[in-house]
């Protein structure tokens, strides 16, 4: 049972709720105020237009990944600290996680992708809008779950990819963001054992690497399979592995995967 829990203040009815949590948690409770983080709607914005640069920018004789596109943008938003890193001649920017950005953050380094994209002849489309919201708690000791946020289910992304088309970098994080949901609702289900949850998350992933994920690209789903695995080995709690998987492997907010920000 997590004791985490995040409300958005919309109305009065909002601030009250937060004044009848205040008076129950335990002393030593530690509340947080700040801005809304980047919207669902950013985030998909955001990684179809990273794809669409790094499909059509060639950078200093090389074409780039998405995650690199996103790291140069994210440092030169931020103006992000470089340091030398552990290798020889290798230097690492630090504290440029795009899933802390508020949304005014969030809209300007839209703003500087478009700039950059005029200089250098990008053409952008513009990616679906969805409606869809992710999971509401009603308190402090609510479990963790979750519906399918917009950035993870969208109508741009195929349901199944050819024998021999790998995915592209948008649509295979938001396959990724589905199954870690999948995953994470599963291993929440007080109902179930932990055998039982791993066989349900084994027949997922057999699943996704026969029906939705493409064999070169089987890698990335492996990378979040790990943390699960952590999980049943007592390695890491249900809310370590979510962190790990939203913030270091796909870069969304832990809500997009169930949790609570």
């Amino acid at each position: 049972m997590t004791t985490r829990a995040t409300v958005t203040i919309n109305s009065t009815a909002d601030r009250d709720q937060i004044s009848r949590w205040a008076q129950k948690v335990e002393l030593g409770t530690i509340v947080e105020f700040r801005k809304k983080t980047r919207s669902h709607e950013q985030n998909a914005k955001l990684h179809a237009m990273l794809s669409e640069v790094a499909d059509q920018v060639i950078w200093y004789g090389s074409k780039l990944k998405v995650e690199d596109w996103k790291n140069m943008f994210s440092a030169s938003m931020r103006k992000a600290q470089v340091v030398p890193g552990i290798d020889p001649g290798t230097v690492v920017p630090l504290g440029i996680h795009t899933s802390t950005m508020t949304v005014d953050e969030m809209s300007n380094m839209i703003e500087a992708i478009y700039a950059f994209g005029a200089e250098h002849g990008v053409v952008f489309k513009e990616p679906k809008e969805q409606s869809n919201s992710g999971p509401t708690p009603s308190g402090p000791d609510t479990a963790d779950s979750g519906a399918l946020s917009a950035s993870a289910a969208s109508d741009d992304a195929p349901s199944s990819p050819s024998s021999d088309a790998p995915l592209s970098d948008f649509a295979l994080r938001k396959h990724l963001m589905e199954f870690a949901l999948k995953a994470f609702t599963t291993l929440a289900d007080r109902d179930l054992d932990d055998a039982t949850k791993s066989d349900i998350i084994e027949e997922m992933t057999a699943s996704y690497k026969a029906d939705v994920i493409h064999k070169s690209q089987w890698a990335k789903l492996s990378s979040v399979t790990i943390a699960f695995k952590a999980v049943f080995a007592g390695k890491r709690t249900i809310d370590e592995a979510r962190s790990y998987v939203a913030l270091d492997v796909l870069d969304c907010t832990l809500a997009e995967l169930g949790g609570a920000e």
